[in-house]
């Protein structure tokens, strides 16, 4: 490798481990508040609810 296209290739590489970082976060905090926090809970709760109600 030439001592011109080294900081270059360096530069690419820094920037794609930066762009999958930021993917990675960026998907981690839509999955996290894609449903808010007790609406899980409710739900299960009725679901625990109908399936007593079957039984």
């Amino acid at each position: 490798m030439s001592t011109a296209t080294a900081p270059l290739y360096r530069e690419l590489a820094c920037a794609a481990a930066a762009a999958l970082i930021t993917l990675i976060a960026s998907l981690s905090f839509v999955e996290s508040t894609a449903m808010a926090p007790d609406f899980q809970a409710r739900a299960q709760v009725a679901h625990s609810v109908q399936q007593a109600d079957r039984a």
